[in-house]
């Protein structure tokens, strides 16, 4: 919800010259980065802490947001 509410805000602001809301949009932007880094960060630490082998979901976790591939698993 955000997320779409960003696109619009960003479409408006493109099309208007009004400096309040473009601060405000460069504002909401800011704020809705902090927060999906902060659940991001919370999610991970839940796998982590949830895991039986914290090194392997670790090292999951850094492929998957590296999108990392194995060259190992070519057959």
């Amino acid at each position: 919800m955000s997320s779409q509410y960003k696109r619009d805000l960003y479409l408006i602001c493109r099309s208007t010259k009004d400096s309040k809301l473009k601060s405000y949009s460069k504002t909401y932007c800011r704020i809705l980065s902090e927060v999906i880094k902060m659940a991001k960060k919370l999610h991970y630490n839940k796998l982590i802490i949830n895991s039986n082998n914290k090194v392997k979901t670790v090292w999951d976790i850094v492929k998957m947001e590296t999108k990392k591939k194995s060259n190992y698993d070519v057959r």
